[in-house]
């Protein structure tokens, strides 16, 4: 005969672990960059923010070697200094990955409504091509100059 006490624990470990196995969110996915430049990179980031506004903000070094993770909602621009990024053709070949084009500042920057010009401009940048790769794993090997 099984007590109570023994049924009442039994059903609700079962209960608990029905319910976190319906209310666990799953992993996010996530893109992958890597530099395979014998320099460093510059990362800037855009990504829709909870209420509908694209924000875009940088820069983060990636040192030779180094790779970076972002989430599945992570649009990237990298650069080697200003005026020169590197070649991310592949990337935009790639099944899954989409591109915008939002805000950079050449200095340290955060900047909302990324997405239009005109605030682009009051802010002191330009807009460049933010790459969003998907769950790709890109390796950034060329400058784009060769």
């Amino acid at each position: 005969m099984v007590s109570k006490g023994l049924l009442s624990a039994t059903v609700m470990a079962l209960g608990t672990a029905l319910v976190g196995a319906i209310f666990t969110p799953a992993p996010a996915l996530a893109g992958k960059s890597c530099n395979y430049l014998n320099t460093n990179l510059s990362m800037a980031q855009g990504y829709e923010n909870q209420n509908g506004v694209w924000v875009s903000e940088g820069w983060w070094v990636l040192e030779p070697g180094e790779c970076v993770v972002y989430s599945d909602n992570a649009f990237t621009y990298f650069k080697i200094r200003d005026g020169v990024a590197p070649n991310r053709k592949a990337m935009e070949e790639m099944a899954g990955s989409e591109s915008i084009k939002l805000c950079q500042v050449n200095d340290r920057f955060t900047v909302f409504q990324s997405d239009n010009g005109s605030v682009c401009r009051d802010a002191g940048g330009n807009t460049q091509v933010f790459t969003n790769p998907g769950t790709n794993l890109e390796l950034i090997r060329s400058t784009g100059r060769f």
